[in-house]
């Protein structure tokens, strides 16, 4: 059963109706969000606690906000959680684990772990983050309610915002300027950025038609960008003005640093919308607020500047719907529009040329336009055919084109992996080839414990134990857990003092 205050069943369709492509394969509109309200327990909830602000829910950023905040409500009312963990702009709790004054962020520089305090040994550990966060969700009765489908999402999500904080001052350098070219020049661009206009020399679109518009890029320690995005000056209709990032590119599609380069330009006051970063960027409308709000309803606009059929085109996500006669391109179809801009080619009369629409040879039924050539490519176990030119949500895997959501490269040799074939690692929380991967990425990076014959994550689980050996009748000292070593302390099978301790011979 589905509890939500719909006003009809047309507001049904509009958020989670099915969306129909043109091959006829059909997807649904916000499972995620779908699959929560479906809790058969969400009705008895809501009545205990009179709380609609469960069931009031219309967005993705919606849902995360108000789940995070029932998560850390709920610690906080255990009293079974008595040990707060301050991460960034948030507290959660925890039975055994505490931050001190530097609120997570590791000593060593690890952008994708989380430091904290092990209570029951008073030491200092690190663990990787997406790990952390599922333990704190899970540790709450809250959180535990929660469909895996949703725990899922709101650890992809904190896992991303974590690590773009920690690394926010990394040797990244922001800028902000007009320098178009260079941004889409892959000899400036470190790695792969799956954009299909890198190299195309389409970026004077936005020098020459585009009022108000600046490029904004992330560079590494050698010059070369990692992230980068378009800033537009867009408009509502009462003429409120928002500074807004397109969607975000970067090496790989590496949602962090597309996340680190949206903080940077947040702290910077350079931006008050970006578009939505991971599943769902390329939705016209997807557009949060800096605090993570959901502004998907705005309907906006962008001032260009003669700018025809034949002026240099850019391929936009957004501002696609274009008005020759206004000089604007609109992120809705609401208004009277002369023609889309969600196109590869350089100008509009290099798209359209001497034929109607229905006589392209092929039809992209992921970007839903006519083009002369495509290709099958995957998305969540449905088939699609989309333009050959216009591939950047997709890798290629063997042969095969598939959703960047829906795969990702081994951890340990870099090479593209579709995520359900892959072997999922919690304690590296990363993916691998196959074990050989696995194996080889653990004993390179983790620490072996002679003891316990096992590889450890962080070195601080690591410490050292005196052993007895019977042969040669001496103390050896070798490797061991800190929490084997401890609990052959409490056990009463060692003995000693302070960081040397000797086994009990036997």
């Amino acid at each position: 059963m589905l509890i939500f205050p719909f006003k009809n069943y047309e507001e049904f369709k509009e958020l989670f109706g099915f969306t129909e492509h043109g091959n006829g394969v059909k997807s649904r509109k916000n499972r995620i969000l779908l699959s929560y309200l479906k809790q058969p327990e969400l009705l008895k909830k809501v009545r205990e606690t009179g709380d609609y602000s469960l069931v009031n829910i219309r967005s993705m950023a919606e849902l995360r906000q108000v789940m995070l905040d029932h998560i850390q409500q709920s610690g906080k009312d255990d009293a079974a959680l008595p040990y707060e963990m301050q991460l960034k702009n948030y507290s959660f709790w925890s039975d055994k684990y505490r931050t001190d004054g530097k609120k997570g962020v590791t000593l060593d520089g690890d952008t994708r772990a989380i430091r904290y305090i092990n209570m029951e040994s008073n030491h200092d550990y690190k663990m990787k983050c997406g790990k952390m966060f599922n333990h704190l969700i899970n540790a709450t009765e809250f959180g535990r309610s929660l469909p895996v489908q949703v725990i899922t999402f709101l650890c992809e999500e904190l896992t991303m915002e974590w690590c773009s904080h920690n690394a926010l001052f990394n040797g990244m350098e922001l800028h902000i300027d007009e320098d178009f070219e260079r941004i889409y020049d892959s000899d400036y661009c470190k790695g792969d950025f799956h954009s299909c206009m890198v190299d195309k020399g389409h970026d004077s679109f936005y020098s020459n038609h585009v009022k108000g518009c600046r490029a904004a890029y992330l560079q590494n320690e050698e010059g070369m960008i990692i992230a980068r995005a378009i800033i537009f000056t867009a408009y509502d209709d009462s003429g409120k003005e928002y500074k807004v990032c397109e969607r975000q590119y970067s090496t790989d599609c590496d949602d962090v640093l597309k996340r680190m380069l949206v903080d940077r330009l947040i702290m910077e006051g350079a931006i008050s919308l970006f578009k939505k970063i991971g599943a769902g960027c390329s939705d016209a409308n997807a557009f949060v607020g800096i605090n993570g709000e959901d502004m998907s309803h705005l309907k906006l606009y962008i001032e260009l500047d003669h700018f025809y059929s034949y002026s240099t085109c850019s391929y936009q996500d957004s501002f696609k719907w274009v008005s020759f006669h206004k000089q604007r391109a609109y992120n809705h179809s609401d208004y009277a529009y002369d023609d889309m801009i969600d196109i590869t080619d350089e100008t509009l009369d290099d798209y359209h040329g001497e034929i109607d629409d229905d006589e392209f040879d092929s039809y992209d039924d992921w970007h839903e336009y006519g083009c002369d050539e495509t290709v099958v490519a995957y998305h969540n176990g449905h088939v699609y055919h989309v333009d050959v030119d216009n591939l950047d949500d997709f890798q290629e895997i063997d042969g095969t084109y598939y959703h960047i959501d829906n795969c990702c490269p081994c951890e340990n040799c870099g090479q593209w992996i579709l995520k359900e074939d892959a072997t999922y690692n919690s304690d590296a929380g990363a993916y691998f080839c196959d074990s050989e991967c696995e194996s080889k990425y653990i004993k390179e990076n983790f620490f072996y414990a002679e003891y316990d014959d096992d590889y450890f994550h962080h070195e601080e689980d690591i410490t050292t134990i005196q052993t007895w050996n019977e042969e040669t009748q001496t103390y050896k000292e070798i490797s061991i857990s800190c929490l084997s070593r401890e609990h052959l302390i409490r056990e009463g099978k060692a003995f000693g003092a302070g960081d040397t301790w000797f086994t009990t011979a036997a």
